[in-house]
C-alpha cells in the first residue's frame, strides 16, 4: 500500500466524518435543498481527493524513474514508456535534454488533468506503461460512473438540481471505489515506486 493511498484513506475518512455530522440520522427523513448541497459538496470534495491521488501516484512513478536514471543511469519500464512520447522537435538534443523535456511535458499533462474517468486515467498512466486496459472493466466502470456524477454536479446544473442524492449511498459508493477499485491500481503503482 502506497503512502498516497494511506493519505487518501485518511482524507476520505475525515471528509466523510465531517459531512456525515451535517446529515440527518434518519435515512427516510426528507433531505432539504441545503442538505442536498452538502451531499453534492461531499461528492465534489471526494472526487478532488481521488484526482489528487491519481496525479500524485503518476508523478511519484515518473519522478522515481527519472531519479534512477539521473543518479544511477538506470532505465525503467515507466521511463521507456515515457520515451515513446518523444516528439520530433526533440531530435537534435542530447538524451538528458530530451528526458528533461519529456519529464516537464509529463508534469504539465498532470497539471492539466481534471478528472478520474477512463480517458483521464489512461492519459496519466499509459505513458508509464499502466494503460487503463490493464484494469478490469468493473474498475474502469466504477471510475467512469463516479467521474460522470461529479461532472453532473459540477457542470450540469439543471440535472443536478433535479436529482436527489442520498448521503449514505454516495458514501458507500466512495468507500467501494477506494477499497475495491483503487487497491488494484495501487498494487501496480507500488511495484513501480
Amino acid at each position: 500500500m502506497t503512502n498516497e493511498y494511506q493519505h487518501l484513506q485518511r482524507r476520505l475518512s475525515s471528509i466523510s466524518s465531517t459531512f456525515g455530522s451535517l446529515m440527518p440520522d434518519d435515512p427516510l427523513e426528507e433531505v432539504s435543498e441545503d442538505k442536498q448541497n452538502i451531499i453534492k459538496s461531499y461528492v465534489l470534495l471526494c472526487h478532488a481527493e481521488f484526482e489528487k491521488y491519481f496525479e500524485d501516484i503518476a508523478w511519484g512513478i515518473i519522478k522515481k524513474a527519472k531519479e534512477d536514471y539521473d543518479l544511477k543511469n538506470e532505465t525503467s519500464e515507466p521511463l521507456l514508456h515515457l520515451a515513446l512520447m518523444l516528439k520530433k522537435d526533440f531530435i537534435n538534443e542530447d538524451a538528458k535534454s530530451r528526458l528533461d523535456k519529456l519529464f516537464s511535458n509529463y508534469r504539465a499533462l498532470l497539471e492539466k488533468n481534471h478528472g478520474i474517468k477512463k480517458a483521464n486515467i489512461d492519459e496519466m498512466f499509459a505513458p508509464l506503461g499502466m494503460p487503463i486496459s490493464s484494469l478490469s472493466d468493473t474498475y474502469t466502470e466504477a471510475l467512469e460512473s463516479f467521474g460522470k456524477k461529479r461532472g453532473q454536479i459540477a457542470h450540469n446544473v439543471k440535472e443536478a438540481l433535479t436529482t436527489t442524492y442520498n448521503f449514505s449511498i454516495e458514501k458507500t459508493a466512495i468507500n467501494t471505489l477506494l477499497n475495491d477499485t483503487l487497491s488494484e491500481i495501487d498494487e501496480k503503482a507500488e511495484r513501480l515506486l
